[in-house]
């Protein structure tokens, strides 16, 4: 059995681009889109979502995308390590390997991740469809990165020592 080294092949540089593209941030206003990259990201707003994400305090967020501007903490992110979903009654990760492949669908102001996971785009202020467009060059992008690797990953091979 031929073992497959999945390992983070994907860099905060590329992501940021990737991200960059799709920011609307004007310095004399607030971010118009909800779309925050790199420094744009305030600490404050950092520490609560790393809070809110549950993620380690050294993680580096490429980007964050919220969905729901009420609360703030609601959206994805966009880390090296993968991509995070996370409103009320939904949190998902993927790591970039997997993420390459994931069915993304858009339906009405839902989008549809994988089997069934329902994300709401309801209160986002980027536009559902920009949104998926985002996600699928990411997705891109990974495919890229990973191409050498097999669509399905069996976890246990690979973390196994022959």
């Amino acid at each position: 059995m031929k073992q497959q080294n999945v390992s983070s092949s994907v860099t905060y540089n590329d992501l940021r681009n990737i991200s960059t593209l799709f920011e609307k941030y004007e310095e004399a206003f607030e971010p118009n889109n909800g779309l925050l990259v790199d420094k744009h990201i305030s600490s404050d707003l950092k520490n609560k979502v790393i809070k809110y994400f549950n993620l380690q305090a050294n993680k580096e967020i490429v980007s964050f995308l919220c969905t729901f501007p009420v609360k703030k903490t609601d959206g994805i992110i966009i880390c090296e390590n993968g991509i995070y979903f996370r409103e009320t009654f939904i949190s998902l990760y993927y790591p970039w390997y997997v993420f390459r492949t994931l069915p993304l669908y858009l339906s009405s102001d839902e989008l549809i991740i994988g089997k069934d996971n329902i994300f709401h785009l309801t209160h986002a202020k980027m536009e559902g469809t920009e949104i998926l467009l985002f996600l699928k060059k990411l997705q891109e992008y990974a495919n890229s990165v990973y191409q050498s690797a097999p669509s399905v990953v069996d976890l246990y091979s690979v973390n196994t020592k022959s």
